[in-house]
């Protein structure tokens, strides 16, 4: 598998974009509570729908903005199959399952983190 060169710029972006991921993917956990544990009304289990399939959009539109820059396509989708199946909106019981797979972006995360910092050590960045 080749490694891609990306510039500093795409590097920071890529980082920055994980930490926003993150927090949606915190926020969907916390929605997860309130369902299971709130008295919420039928208006607002509604929202929380809505935000869970918005949620899968933007988390498909990243998983095939990361496909773009990948240089091995082929690997990216073996080793990140899991993400596109996360990221598909289903309001049911089984999108309870697919939430805590969302939850790898926080591994996700501590990679990114780890290679900007690499970056910036080495005075890539």
């Amino acid at each position: 598998m080749k490694k891609a060169k990306h510039s500093a710029k795409t590097l920071r972006w890529l980082v920055i974009k994980e930490y926003l991921l993150l927090t949606l993917v915190l926020l969907s956990f916390a929605f997860l509570g309130f369902e299971y544990f709130g008295h919420l009304s039928t208006a607002q289990l509604r929202w929380i729908e809505w935000y869970e399939i918005v949620l899968g959009c933007i988390f498909i539109i990243d998983f095939v903005y990361e496909l773009q820059l990948a240089t091995d396509k082929r690997a990216y989708v073996r080793h990140n199959w899991f993400f596109l199946l996360a990221a598909i909106p289903v309001p049911s019981n089984l999108a309870d399952a697919l939430r805590l797979i969302r939850f790898l972006r926080i591994i996700r995360l501590f990679r990114a983190t780890a290679h900007l910092e690499f970056a910036r050590h080495n005075h890539i960045i």
